[in-house]
């Protein structure tokens, strides 16, 4: 048996939103480093691929996000087998349970996100490949639990409809997003609290993407659940710079 507390999400510093006059007037130099586009000239966009995100809430009618959410046809939106609510009290101003996508404070479009989505064509990050998107929301208003994020793995290995009913394996994303950890500062104090759940999701054939922490330049700074863990596959995170 393990704890189960809850882990805040740290805050984040509130950016302005930039004048279009600093939008960037051609593609940057980042984006060519991982040599994406000889990719996307083979003709490999993530076509057919579905990418799942748990975190504080999405707003899938963004018009960055829109057009790549499974539920959306182009016309009416199915949330059955594409969202998930772990969380079944509290949930703040968006109240628990909920059966379509939600959009916490924490989670509203950042100036960022607008802004990236009107120079789409100079950013090109995420808005060239053609995946498409499901979610689950694992954070009560910025504080999850080892329970919420479960649920929701568990959720993404058998998606089920919004009643909870009829899980279907065939429907399960291939790959997860994970923007957050479980630190043992804010409660996460047994390393192995996630280890089964994310070990479980990886045998059944989803890379389980997380979070690096970027908390260090050293050896053994990756410390965190679950990106300490061998099934998951960690990536960089907001850099803290001193």
């Amino acid at each position: 048996m393990s704890a189960n507390p809850e882990v805040p999400l740290p805050a984040r510093p509130f950016y302005a939103l930039p004048e279009e006059s600093d939008a960037p007037d051609t593609v940057e130099w980042n984006t060519h480093q991982d040599r994406r586009t000889s990719v996307w000239a083979l003709g490999f966009k993530g076509q057919g691929i579905v990418v799942g995100g748990q975190d504080t809430g999405y707003d899938w009618t963004h018009p960055a996000l829109k057009s790549h959410y499974r539920g959306w046809n182009g016309l009416t939106a199915n949330h059955n087998y594409n969202w998930h609510d772990s969380i079944h009290s509290g949930g703040g101003s968006c109240a628990p349970t909920r059966r379509s996508p939600v959009t916490t404070t924490v989670m509203a479009p950042t100036p960022w996100a607008r802004w990236s989505a009107t120079t789409a064509g100079r950013i090109r990050l995420a808005w060239r490949p053609r995946p498409s998107g499901i979610g689950c929301r694992n954070m009560n208003v910025g504080a999850g639990t080892p329970t919420t994020y479960s649920e929701c793995f568990q959720w993404f290995i058998a998606p089920t409809n919004l009643a909870g009913l009829n899980p279907d394996p065939t429907r399960q994303p291939h790959v997860i997003n994970n923007s957050w950890g479980c630190p043992p500062d804010e409660g996460c104090t047994s390393p192995d609290v996630l280890k089964t759940v994310v070990e479980n999701t990886r045998a059944a054939g989803i890379v389980v993407v997380v979070s690096a922490g970027n908390d260090g330049s050293s050896c053994s700074t990756v410390q965190d659940p679950p990106a300490i863990y061998d099934a998951a596959f960690f990536g960089g995170r907001h850099r803290r710079f001193q």
